[in-house]
Formats: C-alpha cells, structure tokens, sequence
C-alpha cells in the first residue's frame, strides 16, 4: 500500500493475523492483512473505486469491519483514534476510542446486549 502501518495496528498484526466472528448476526472482523477482503484489499478497493469518496479514503486506514457496512480505521490526521466510517455516510465519520481491539470488543458486547434482549421465536 505504500504506507507503513501505524504502531497499534502493527503490535496487534504481530501478535495475530486478523479474525472473523458471528455475533449478532453480522460478521465481525479484523480483517487480515493480504487476501480476499483483507486490510489491503479493501483499501485499494475504496481509494480506487469512484463511488467512495477518494480524497477521505486515501487519508484512512480500514483495518475492520462491523458485520453491517461500517468499517474501522485510523485516519493520518488522527493519529491515535480509531474511527468508524459507513460509506453511505460520505465523509462524516465517528471516533470510536484509540484502541482497535477495544473498538471490536465495545461493539461485540453491544451486538450480545442486543440478542439477550430479543424475544425467542
């Protein structure tokens, strides 16, 4: 990609080649580094593709996604953050912490609250 990784996503990648898991119905992920929907794949599809917005993209890092169409990453300018971007919504964006493995696991434990409270069929 030409861009070295930032440190946090770095530490985790060396500890883990990424990971995928159902919770609540969507699919969770770190994504992997390389293959198919991996972090590098996924990033060259966004800053390459003209229905994403490039110039927001290109300023981004996507190393997750939330199962339903949003994705983590880490945007140069906000070194420290992990943000949360859908792209329906353009280039608004949510800061969701600084940690990538807290942002997952915050979310994963939204996902639970919502399928304990969700009658049986």
């Amino acid at each position: 990609m030409g861009e070295p990784l930032p440190r946090v996503l770095r530490e985790l990648y060396l500890g883990f080649h990424g990971f995928r898991t159902s919770v609540g119905g969507g699919l969770k992920a770190l994504l992997p580094l390389f293959g198919r929907d991996g972090l590098v794949e996924i990033n060259r599809i966004f800053r390459s593709a003209p229905e994403f917005p490039t110039e927001f993209v290109s300023r981004c890092l996507f190393f997750g996604d939330d199962g339903i169409g949003g994705y983590w990453g880490i945007k140069h300018d906000l070194p420290g953050k992990v943000i949360r971007w859908d792209a329906e919504w353009g280039e608004d964006f949510e800061v969701d912490g600084d940690d990538p493995l807290a942002a997952w696991l915050a979310e994963k434990q939204r996902y639970e609250a919502i399928q304990t409270r969700k009658p049986s069929a």
